[in-house]
């Protein structure tokens, strides 16, 4: 497989797709089978809106289907392998140190200004 600007473009896309935290959510409630939006949403302690954005993003994508029955509609992962290969990547979680980050914040945020404004004189 070559790797060139295409590949890494799409994996990129992949990996935002994925990489979301409630739609990591989605997916490992989907892990042990079809669930409707109202179980997933018991499950992940998401709102429905959240839940059926979310799933509307990886159903459009392909990595979830759907299923109708009756009046209720059930998603599933499209292939379960995807999970698999996710947890699999958490090996390198042991590695990964998150970049702390501190933001300076002050209130009222025209402080700033009115000081700049008194030293301009």
């Amino acid at each position: 497989m070559e790797v060139g600007d295409t590949f890494i473009a799409a994996f990129s896309d992949f990996f935002k797709i994925v990489g979301d935290t409630n739609r990591l959510r989605i997916l490992f409630a989907l892990k042990d089978g079809a669930r409707s939006v109202s179980q997933i949403m018991d499950q992940t302690e998401l709102p429905q809106t959240l839940v059926s954005f979310h799933l509307k993003t990886l159903r459009e994508t392909g990595i979830v289907e759907t299923k109708r029955s009756k009046t209720f509609v059930y998603y599933s992962v499209h292939d379960l392998q995807l999970i698999d290969d996710i947890l699999s990547l958490s090996k390198h979680l042991e590695y990964f140190q998150p970049r702390e980050v501190e933001f300076e914040f002050e209130w009222p945020p025209w402080k700033n200004c009115m000081m700049w404004r008194r030293d301009a004189r």
